[in-house]
């Protein structure tokens, strides 16, 4: 047996995985189609948000605040800035569920959250335009991860903890054996215990009958001034439109501040097309028309790009082992909420792989879900 774990796809769960294996003494491979952190999946775009209170839903607050422990951790080590600790606001209009659920999920776990009407608002900050009706919330203690960086971190941390990395390495087929599990690419063949498919939307190319569908997901920078940086103190936003579209953004680096829709996103054509390598310079609609309602005094769009994520048909996480091969797991659909998790995804990993408890209810994630139901 070459590896205890082969991870395929060493984004970021795969990163995570592969630095906590290695820490954990587990023989492992770090298996990538391209040569990570990269552009061709759904990690990048320099930044992702962090928030915990609400994070899509309550099943998932406890893997937040895991992971936030974990990111921290993994910054104190490296002593790189990883976390950006500016605050998340939401916005949304009064008494919509959205806010009930940061309200109910902060009160749960004790998180810190303060609620702002539209005077208090418009007073802290008065760049940001929100109608009559709206409220807000700010998680104090949430705020953005360093995502190309983390990335880059936690597969130099695996490799000298003795991960072996096979990047530029396509696989073709993973096949369950009876002692464990052979992978097979152009470049040869290798055989592992366990393995784990953390690849977002290429999973599909192993799995074609998993239940994801790939999206390509526009964000773009946008021309902004030194009041809307974080050291003016501006947060990220996440923000419910007046018509229940979800949209972010981030405080403005270098006078370029990011923005994107949560959810929509374009469907490429076939399940074998890619999203579009990069994006046109021209600015994506929706977020312009989320800029000019909610932050009117940012300019013109800067530059853009799309990133490629896998999406389940009901939105929520895959975590789970494959029914027919359980030396297999899999940790995909995590959409464009995921980044966030990476570290204690990974970390759930190594149990699979360990058969350790899990320490979560996964029952949430399972693949039977998806299976067809009988009366």
């Amino acid at each position: 047996m070459d590896y205890d774990l082969a991870i395929v796809g060493s984004g970021s769960v795969g990163a995570a995985a592969g630095y906590y294996a290695a820490l954990a003494g587990l023989r492992v491979a770090l298996f990538d189609s391209h040569s990570p952190p990269h552009r061709l999946g759904g990690h990048h775009g320099d930044t992702r948000i962090i928030r915990h209170a609400g994070a899509g839903g309550d099943i998932y607050t406890p893997l937040a605040l895991r992971a936030q422990q974990l990111w921290q951790a993994l910054e104190e080590i490296s002593a790189l800035p990883l976390f950006h600790r500016c605050g998340v606001l939401s916005l949304a209009p009064r008494d919509t569920a959205f806010l009930r659920e940061i309200h109910a999920s902060a009160h749960a776990h004790r998180i810190a959250i303060h609620a702002l009407d539209r005077a208090a608002l418009r007073e802290r900050w008065p760049t940001i335009t929100a109608p009559e009706h709206y409220a807000a919330l700010l998680e104090p203690n949430a705020g953005y991860l360093k995502c190309h960086l983390a990335i880059a971190t936690l597969l130099e941390k695996a490799v000298e903890l003795g991960a072996h990395p096979y990047f530029d390495c396509p696989l073709h087929a993973v096949l369950a054996e009876r002692d464990g599990v052979r992978l097979l690419g152009p470049r040869g063949e290798w055989r592992a215990r366990r393995v784990a498919l953390c690849a977002g939307a290429g999973v599909r190319a192993l799995l074609p009958t998993l239940p994801l569908q790939t999206r390509c997901k526009p964000f773009a920078w946008y021309q902004a001034d030194a009041r809307f940086s974080e050291q003016r103190h501006f947060p990220a936003l996440h923000t419910m439109m007046p018509q229940g579209a979800h949209f972010y953004s981030f405080p403005a680096v270098d006078g370029a501040l990011k923005a994107g829709r949560y959810d929509g996103g374009l469907i490429p054509p076939s399940p074998s097309a890619r999203c579009p390598s990069a994006r046109d310079v021209g600015e994506d609609i929706e977020i312009h028309d989320y800029l000019r309602a909610f932050l009117p005094q940012t300019g013109d769009c800067l530059y853009g790009d799309i990133a490629s994520v896998a999406m389940t048909p009901d939105g929520h996480f895959i975590i789970d082992t494959l029914p027919t091969a359980p030396a297999i797991s899999i940790v995909s659909g995590l959409g464009v909420n995921g980044f966030k998790f990476a570290t204690a995804l990974g970390e759930l990993v190594v149990r699979l792989a360990t058969d350790a408890a899990p320490g979560y209810d996964l029952t949430p994630f399972r693949l039977s879900r998806f299976a067809p139901r009988t009366e």
